[in-house]
């Protein structure tokens, strides 16, 4: 038997408020968002000048294989510092596409060089196809492979310099001699193996010698000797994060990449920890970035001897996708087969609000700009602007995104 329940307006009422406020709670206001994204991008570091940039990609082919390039050159500017520029695992050339942006307009010429077998090329392996990764990451970090990168960098900085000596007007404003090693991932072990043999004889290759190490999600092995990162004479910028997943599985934990700023003596050195920064966030996806074309709108040639795929068929933003193609997620934000799970979750279990999302990625993808921008000026170019921000309100100004150590 049906029992009749009064109506009572009032309980309409408040039924409609807490939906309201529920709802205000899961999605915050975009414009609200927006305007706290214009307060924290305008106390962020920038370089006083800014360029517009020149950009280029080519394949090369060197006496020890053939390698994929991308530069950006800042037009304007007589004379700018190389920075070379490693992609990570499963990365085209035009990977980390919002780092070398940043710098190039603030004056620093960025060649990005990658090893065709450790790029996109990767995924066509059977093993990838197969959703099996951990071995192809086993080999690419290998001391063979890691050896062989170390050749190939060392000759596409002879062919660079053969290039600027002719009078190649890409490269004419590069300065070669002040040079700055920076990467992502399986790029960060190739700088930090740079680095680490820059006064080494070992090698039987001409060493190189930077003057600012920036290592973006750092690999050290399990049993790596800490100490042995004390051999980087010059300072070191780490960045990591309890959310720097390695999705080939092959990095067991996010604090294993501590080692490497554990073991970094070099005066002048910084470690940027993020508390919400992903492995694809650090590897600097840019979603509006696309391959450079030429005036007829068709992608670069390549320079040389028939080499890898053509770039057409390489991703606009040189990532790692989590997409159908069996490829691993990109750390936490596009969980894929094989990859760690997506996005965080909020404390009842679902997803947060699309804006709340947006935002913690703005602003860890931020902090990386700013502080590896007032990194390279204070280190490289001897701003005092800049190390007075990364000194004195660079702490400040993270605001709860993560934490800034020196030495």
């Amino acid at each position: 038997m049906l029992r009749y329940v009064p109506f009572k307006l009032s309980h309409l009422l408040g039924w409609v408020m807490v939906a309201l406020l529920a709802g205000c709670a899961g999605r915050p206001d975009p414009e609200s968002m927006s305007d706290q994204r214009s307060l924290y991008q305008a106390s962020a570091y920038r370089s006083v000048q800014q360029y517009a940039v020149q950009a280029g990609q080519e394949f090369w082919s060197l006496p020890g294989g053939s390698v994929e390039v991308a530069w950006l050159v800042p037009q304007g500017r007589a004379i700018a510092p190389l920075v070379l520029y490693f992609p990570g695992l499963g990365e085209s050339a035009q990977a980390g596409a919002r780092w070398r942006q940043t710098w190039a307009e603030a004056g620093y010429a960025v060649l990005s060089v990658q090893v065709p077998a450790y790029g996109i090329a990767l995924y066509a392996s059977k093993e990838a196809q197969a959703g099996i990764f951990q071995p192809l990451a086993r080999r690419a970090f290998g001391p063979e492979a890691l050896a062989q990168r170390q050749t190939l960098v060392v000759q596409s900085l002879a062919h660079l310099n053969q290039r600027i000596r002719a009078g190649d007007l890409h490269f004419a404003a590069i300065d070669s001699s002040r040079i700055i090693v920076a990467g992502f991932d399986l790029g960060a072990q190739t700088a930090a193996a740079l680095a680490m043999n820059a006064e080494s004889a070992s090698t039987g290759l001409p060493n190189i010698r930077p003057l600012a190490v920036v290592l973006l999600s750092p690999y050290a092995e399990v049993d790596a000797d800490i100490q042995s990162f004390s051999r980087i004479q010059a300072p070191v910028l780490s960045v990591t994060g309890p959310r720097d997943e390695d999705p080939f599985s092959w990095v067991a934990s996010p604090q294993d990449r501590l080692k490497v700023w554990q073991g970094v003596q070099a005066s002048g050195s910084c470690h940027l920890w993020l508390t919400e920064a992903s492995h694809s966030t650090l590897s600097g996806i840019r979603e509006d970035f696309k391959p450079p074309q030429d005036s007829k709108g068709a992608p670069p040639a390549k320079s040389g001897q028939s080499g890898p795929p053509s770039p057409s068929r390489m991703e606009a933003n040189g990532g790692r996708g989590g997409d159908s193609g069996g490829r691993p997620g990109g750390g936490g934000e596009r969980g894929g087969r094989s990859g760690p799970p997506g996005g965080k979750e909020d404390a009842q279990g679902g997803k947060p609000g699309i804006a709340q999302e947006d935002s913690v990625n703005f602003r860890q993808g931020l902090a990386v700009q700013a502080i590896s921008l007032a990194f390279l000026d204070a280190r490289v170019s001897k701003v005092s602007a800049a190390e007075l921000w990364l000194n004195q309100k660079a702490r400040s100004w993270l605001d709860g995104q993560g934490s800034l150590a020196f030495k």
